[in-house]
């Protein structure tokens, strides 16, 4: 593998053989970084890593009208011109993560972002049969498995775990906007019971429940008929009266 530095920061000529470990010595600030950084940014295809496109000019040696670096390795090539920022390739891809190159410390990452690389990396990820097995645990049905597994494709797991805490909360709103009841959670949503409730009702059905309802209804209907009969009645009088 050739490495081929061009006017890039402290370096205006480097041509080096790469092997699988290659020593770079030299005194300091005679650009052993630099060289490290220019491998990593042409192998990561970043040209302008930590700093703007528009800024690419600061990468270019004093004095020279642009840089160039290429890596190549048989067939394979890959190289970036700057301050263009261009970025070219030929061949088998020549490349490595920004992890690999050490352009980025994956352990100054925090916590969130650290787990998603290292779930990459260790083959972490949460399969579809681990999907099912877990839902079949708590006693899904294959059909509610295809679902959850279709809007995680979608909209990956962090995703549906926000949507899914979300709807959990307007849920809860609805209960205790029904129930008059605050401090909603599983077990309490499990044992509460409204004021006055009746075991026996746990043993009756929906439809007894409507008829008794229904009756109870049109009794209060009949009442309040009655009352205004009689309110007629009295009002009638009291325009006699007068």
């Amino acid at each position: 593998m050739k490495l081929s530095i061009r006017d890039f920061l402290c370096i205006e000529r480097a041509d080096l053989d790469i092997g699988s470990i290659t020593l770079v010595a030299a005194l300091n600030g005679a650009g052993k970084s630099t060289i490290c950084r220019g491998v990593a940014q042409v192998l990561t295809g970043t040209p302008t890593f930590g700093i703007k496109k528009s800024e690419a000019g600061v990468l270019v040696r004093d004095g020279a009208p642009e840089c160039r670096i290429s890596l190549s390795d048989g067939d394979s090539m890959v190289a970036i011109t700057l301050p263009q920022a261009d970025y070219v390739t030929t061949g088998e891809p020549l490349n490595a993560t920004v992890y690999a190159a050490g352009l980025t410390n994956i352990m100054g990452l925090d916590a969130k972002k650290r787990a998603a690389a290292l779930a990459d990396y260790l083959g972490t990820e949460p399969t579809r049969e681990h999907l099912e097995a877990a839902m079949k645990d708590a006693g899904f049905k294959a059909g509610v498995v295809e679902a959850a597994w279709k809007a995680i494709q979608e909209d990956g797991w962090d995703g549906v775990l926000a949507r899914t805490q979300e709807f959990g909360q307007k849920e809860k709103g609805k209960w205790e906007e029904a129930t008059g009841e605050k401090g909603y959670g599983s077990k309490k949503g499990e044992s509460w019971t409204p004021e006055s409730w009746d075991d026996d009702l746990a043993q009756t059905s929906v439809e007894t429940l409507q008829s008794n309802l229904t009756e109870a209804q049109n009794d209060l209907d009949g009442a309040l008929r009655n009352q205004g009969a009689e309110q007629s009645v009295i009002d009638n009088y009291k325009n006699i009266v007068s």
